[in-house]
């Protein structure tokens, strides 16, 4: 699969593309100073096996650096790709281009959403502190999506472990390290997020995994299994340890569901019902999502993700 975050700009003759930029780990020395942790609810050893479980599909496994070190950082400020945040060449590129998506709508559409008005070509040249607060607002948003709007999760790491570890579980040591904290307004999700900025953007703090984490109890483990349904493999990270299109559908639009088709898919191809449901998107989102794979001669993306609200530009 290519992953590519594009937008198109209806009154302009050229067409801005952001591709994944890739760099070596460690390519930018030692993290900054994290801001010291203060309060939240340490992870109880069965939400960290659930957790860990729904995330890799076991607990025995444990993540490359590849996942491990990877953090939302961005590229130079004075290069072409000022908003673009940095990927690698793995199965994670799909998980940090989802976010890279919400990143450019905060960029594009924060101060106003009228899609006659011309397009201001310096918005793709934001400062640190203009594409920093896009970051959050990203982060902020899509938490705040997969919690249904009323509640939500954010985990952060600290310095002692949480709990004694089980038989049987290899310690990742971060899973057993998350303080939980809770949030059921949007204001002081934000301000947490704008507080603790710092964990998600450094490689030395687990800054993606961190996110992907608080995803996942944002929504709920048990809502995000209902939302997976009866698929065989009930894993966001797959064993290659690529992006899985339940993952991809959570971030865009904060439900796990296993396919991209219009609702509940109950007849297959040749009009026979299906043995099991499939689950697909529910209602339109604002990102939207299309698919390619150079084996496949059908794409089975229909409106609610090919057809999106903001339709500037879509994620690919």
């Amino acid at each position: 699969m290519r992953w590519v975050t594009w937008f198109v700009v209806e009154n302009s003759t050229q067409w801005y593309v952001t591709v994944g930029i890739h760099r070596p780990f460690g390519s930018f020395g030692p993290a900054s100073r994290l801001k010291t942790l203060e309060g939240g609810t340490p992870i109880s050893m069965e939400v960290a096996l659930a957790l860990r479980k729904l995330v890799t599909g076991t607990t025995v496994h444990k993540l490359t650096q590849d996942w491990m070190k990877l953090g939302f950082m961005f590229q130079n400020e004075n290069g072409p790709f000022a908003y673009g945040i940095y990927t690698q060449k793995n199965g994670s590129k799909g998980f940090v281009l989802c976010v890279q998506a919400f990143i450019l709508k905060h960029l594009l559409f924060r101060h106003s959403r009228d899609l006659d008005a011309p397009f201001d070509l310096s918005l793709l040249q934001p400062t640190s502190w203009k594409r920093r607060d896009a970051l959050i607002d990203a982060l902020t948003e899509i938490l705040w999506q997969a919690g249904g709007k009323t509640r939500c999760c954010v985990a952060l790491i600290q310095e002692t472990r949480c709990f004694d570890l089980p038989i049987g579980y290899r310690q990742d040591c971060l899973s057993e390290y998350l303080h939980l904290f809770y949030f059921t307004k949007f204001q002081e999700l934000r301000t947490c997020i704008k507080t603790y900025i710092s964990y998600f953007e450094y490689e030395s703090s687990h800054g993606a995994l961190l996110f992907l984490y608080s995803l996942v109890l944002s929504r709920s483990i048990d809502q995000v299994l209902n939302d997976m349904g009866e698929v065989k493999y009930k894993q966001l990270i797959t064993d290659q340890e690529d992006t899985s299109i339940p993952l991809v559908n959570l971030v865009l639009t904060g439900r796990a569901v296993p396919f991209q088709h219009n609702g509940d898919q109950i007849y297959d191809d040749d009009g026979k019902v299906l043995a099991i449901p499939e689950r697909g998107i529910q209602e339109r989102s604002e990102i939207g999502f299309m698919y390619w794979h150079r084996e496949e001669k059908e794409q089975h993306i229909r409106a609610m993700v090919r057809s999106i609200n903001l339709k500037r530009w879509k994620f690919e």
